[in-house]
């Protein structure tokens, strides 16, 4: 899990086909603009957690650019590897949280953009992370 906090504006190119951008951040929900190839499918977390499934279709007709509201700990699953999922939200900018696989590059638009890999971190940090991340999630749900 990767945490990077994002203006309006901001984006992150996750792997080589996936870009996410920070469109607008409100008080309790931010816009996403997700930008795939039309073979990867986009699904909202609480669809994949009741384990529908979306007809094949809608993967084929699914647009380049497709945007999405999400409130604090709401998931975004894009493809079968990658997760977004927001934990925090600032007046200016928004903590999400990504779940790629390891070997997935990620890099960041804006000021003092460069490449990064989720297996940078190093395994003392990711395990406080995750923590944060749970305990994030534990206080939305309460």
């Amino acid at each position: 899990m990767l945490l990077l906090e994002r203006r309006r504006g901001e984006s992150v190119a996750i792997g080589d086909a996936v870009e996410v951008e920070v469109r607008e951040i409100g008080r309790s929900a931010i816009q996403l603009a997700i930008r795939a190839p039309r073979e990867l499918l986009v699904l909202r977390g609480e669809v994949t957690d009741r384990g529908i499934s979306p007809p094949l279709a809608h993967a084929r007709s699914a647009p380049l650019m497709l945007l999405v509201r999400r409130r604090l700990g709401e998931s975004l699953r894009i493809g079968p590897e990658i997760e977004v999922t927001p934990l925090r939200i600032r007046s200016s900018h928004v903590r999400l949280a990504i779940l790629a696989p390891q070997n997935m590059r990620i890099r960041r638009s804006g000021a003092g953009a460069r490449a990064m890999a989720p297996a940078e971190i190093s395994p003392n940090r990711e395990k406080s992370l995750k923590e944060f991340a749970d305990a994030a999630m534990r206080q939305l749900s309460e």
